[in-house]
């Protein structure tokens, strides 16, 4: 191979890396895990931005265990790079509902281990405001709330309460 195609094969694979990484600083990293807490029954929260030029950046969640995802990825908030995450978790004394908190009250993430349900994802056939599936939630809050004083009020609230 001649020194001027050596040459040529450098100078463009020296073009495609300036390019990309001006890609990368002009739209940054289009999701970035911001924190990942192994629960007491197995279950991994992993939490992420996702950034979204219209609105910024978003807060998701997801839940695996043993490597699979046991409950989809589901927007929580909108979040601040910036801002730093104080994050805090609990267990039920019977060890059936884990929860994962911040100091802001807007997020708060409960799972039910046995039935590997997710407030605020919920199953495919259940609406956020039936009483049922309030009162279902509100149950499993009180439950966790009872091990951790410092759980933050939830939105989990049945209007007959």
């Amino acid at each position: 191979m001649s020194a001027s195609i050596k040459s040529l094969i450098v100078r463009v694979l020296c073009c495609l890396a300036f390019l990309g990484a001006v890609g990368v600083w002009l739209v940054g990293p289009n999701r970035v895990e911001v924190g990942r807490y192994e629960l007491e029954s197995g279950a991994v929260v992993h939490l992420f931005i996702q950034a979204d030029w219209d609105v910024g950046d978003l807060l998701y969640y997801t839940i695996t265990k043993d490597g699979a995802e046991v409950v989809r990825e589901t927007y929580l908030t909108n979040h601040d790079r910036r801002g730093k995450l104080r994050i805090y978790t609990a267990t039920s004394a019977d060890r059936s509902v884990v929860g994962l908190w911040a100091d802001r009250a807007e997020l708060l993430v409960l799972y039910h281990v046995p039935s590997g349900e997710s407030w605020p994802r919920l199953r495919d056939d259940e609406v956020p405001s039936a009483p049922e599936v309030l009162e279902k939630w509100h149950s499993r809050y009180q439950a966790l709330r009872a091990s951790s004083q410092s759980l933050p009020a939830p939105r989990i609230t049945p209007a007959a309460l």
